[in-house]
C-alpha cells in the first residue's frame, strides 16, 4: 500500500510592478514543516515560453514553487482560496532533476487542473529524490490569497534544499563492454533506467586490484554508450563499472564487466595460428565465438566452442596474414540509446598463418630460416623486376626491396626484431611468400 502524504502551506506574497516576477528557473523552495503565506499574483506576465502550458487557459499571474521527493507514494495536495471568488489553474512538473530544470515538454506533466475556491490535488511519485514544481495561474486576475495545507499527522515527503534520502541509489549495471576493430577503442554500454534522474559516471580498474579511477560523467540525457579513448584493447583485459548517485551524494556501484584480450601464436612445428584468451565477465554464457578474416574490419564468425575452455588452434588456416577474434552474446539484447555491437568481442589479434602452398613456394627458396644477420633468396627463373618484402604479425612492412634482372638476393635483416614474420615476392605473374622466422 502506497503512502499518502498531505501537505499545508499557505501563500503570501504582494507582487507589484516594482518588484521582479520569480520565474520557471528561479522558483520559491517549500519544505516540509513550515507554512508559506502568499497572495495571487495579479497583472503579471509569465514570460517563461520554453514550457509547455497546453493543459491550461492562462499561464499569466503566475507562481512557482518547488519542491523535493524523498519517499515514493501519493501525495495529496489540499488546497484553498482566500475567498469564493478565486479561480486558478495550476500545472505540476516532475520528476526533474535540479529545481532550476526549465524547458518542460508534456512528457514531464504530473498533474494539471482548475481550482475554484478550493481543491484537492493528488499525483504519484516513484522517482526518490527527484524534484517536482508547481506553477499557480491566477486565472480571473482577482486579488486574493491561495492556502496549500499539509497534515502534521502524517510523515513528511518533501523537504526544501536537500533531501533526507535513507537509501543509496539502485545499481545500473553494464550491459557489455566490447571492442569495435575499425577504431581499437572498448565501448561500454548499459540501458537507462526511466526511474534514474541523475548522472551515470564511468569508472576502470587502476594498476591496483580493487581500484578504480573515473573515466568520464555522463549526462542522464546523453547517450548510453561510452568510448574508452585512454585504453588499448590490444594491450591486456580491462574492467569497468558503473556508479550511480543521488541527490545526497550516496554512490551505488554496479558489478563489473572485464574484457577479453586475445592473444595468438603459431603452434611449434606445425605452424598452426594458436588463441588463447581470458574468460569474459560480467554476465552468463555458453559459448565462445571465434571470428576471422584477411582484415580487421572483414571478421566473419569461423567457428565456436563451449565456455568450458580459452584455447583454440586453427587447424586448416587459410594462408597468409590472418586476423582473429573471440566474442561472447549476453543473456538478453543489449539496448543502449545509440546502435553499439550486440557481442562482446575481445580485441583483433593477427598471426601469419603458414597453408600448403606456402610451404614450398613456386617463385623462390630462402635460406637460413631460422635467419639472424641475412636471408637468401634464389629464384626459380630470373626476374626482370621483384619487388620483395618482409611483413610483421600487425600487417607492417618492415622491409621493402626491389630487384631487377636477378637470380638471387641477399637481405639484411640486422634491424629486425626476433619474432615470426611473412616474407613476399611479387612479379609479374602474382605473389608467392613463405614464413620466416627471425632469431638472433
Amino acid at each position: 500500500m502506497k503512502k499518502s502524504y498531505i501537505l499545508l502551506f499557505t501563500f503570501l506574497i504582494t507582487i507589484s510592478l516594482t518588484k521582479a516576477q520569480n520565474t520557471c528557473s528561479t522558483p520559491f523552495p517549500i519544505s516540509s514543516d513550515a507554512s508559506y503565506t502568499f497572495t495571487l499574483s495579479t497583472n503579471t506576465v509569465n514570460n517563461d515560453s520554453s514550457n509547455y502550458y497546453g493543459c491550461m487557459p492562462t499561464h499569466n499571474n503566475v507562481t512557482w514553487i518547488y519542491f523535493q521527493v524523498c519517499q515514493a507514494g501519493s501525495v495529496n495536495l489540499i488546497a484553498g482560496g482566500s475567498s469564493s471568488s478565486i479561480d486558478v489553474d495550476y500545472i505540476i512538473y516532475g520528476p526533474l532533476s535540479s529545481s532550476t530544470q526549465c524547458g518542460l515538454d508534456s512528457t514531464l506533466v504530473a498533474d494539471c487542473g482548475i481550482m475554484n475556491n478550493s481543491g484537492n490535488i493528488m499525483f504519484n511519485v516513484s522517482s526518490v529524490g527527484s524534484y517536482y514544481k508547481m506553477m499557480i495561474a491566477n486565472f480571473a486576475n482577482t486579488p486574493g490569497g491561495i492556502t496549500i495545507y499539509h497534515s502534521a499527522s502524517v510523515t513528511a515527503a518533501i523537504f526544501d534544499t536537500t533531501c533526507a534520502c535513507t537509501l543509496p541509489p539502485a545499481a545500473q549495471p553494464i550491459c557489455q563492454v566490447t571492442t569495435d576493430p575499425a577504431i581499437n577503442r572498448n565501448i561500454v554500454s548499459w540501458e537507462k533506467d526511466p526511474a534514474y534522474l541523475y548522472d551515470y559516471t564511468i569508472q576502470k580498474e587502476t594498476t591496483t586490484m580493487g581500484i578504480y579511477s573515473t573515466l568520464a560523467t555522463v549526462a542522464n540525457g546523453d547517450s548510453s554508450v561510452y568510448e574508452d579513448v585512454l585504453s588499448n584493447p590490444m594491450i591486456q583485459s580491462f574492467k569497468y563499472r558503473i556508479l550511480t548517485t543521488d541527490s545526497c551524494a550516496q554512490f551505488t556501484s554496479g558489478p563489473p564487466h572485464t574484457t577479453i584480450h586475445l592473444l595468438t601464436s603459431l603452434s611449434p612445428g606445425a605452424g598452426y595460428p594458436q588463441l588463447i584468451w581470458n574468460p569474459y565477465a560480467g554476465f552468463s554464457y555458453g559459448t565462445y565465438f571465434i571470428y576471422r578474416g584477411a582484415t580487421p574490419t572483414t571478421l566473419s564468425l569461423y567457428d565456436s566452442i563451449s565456455s568450458s575452455f580459452t584455447s583454440y588452434t586453427d587447424v586448416n588456416p587459410a594462408s597468409g596474414l590472418m586476423y582473429y577474434s573471440v566474442g561472447v552474446f549476453p543473456p538478453s539484447p543489449c539496448q543502449p540509446s545509440r546502435t553499439s555491437s550486440m557481442i562482446a568481442l575481445s580485441n583483433t589479434a593477427s598471426v601469419i598463418a603458414i597453408g600448403i602452398a606456402e610451404s614450398e613456394p613456386m617463385g623462390f627458396t630462402l635460406s637460413p630460416n631460422p635467419a639472424r644477420d641475412v636471408i637468401t633468396l634464389n629464384f626459380a627463373i630470373m626476374q626482370k623486376e621483384a619487388l620483395v618484402e618482409i611483413i610483421d604479425i600487425s600487417g607492417r612492412s618492415v622491409l621493402q626491396e626491389k630487384h631487377f634482372n636477378s637470380t638471387s638476393v641477399i637481405l639484411n635483416i640486422n634491424n629486425i626484431s626476433n619474432g615470426y614474420y611473412l616474407l613476399k615476392m611479387t612479379n609479374k605473374d602474382g605473389v608467392s611468400q613463405n614464413r620466416i622466422i627471425v632469431n638472433k
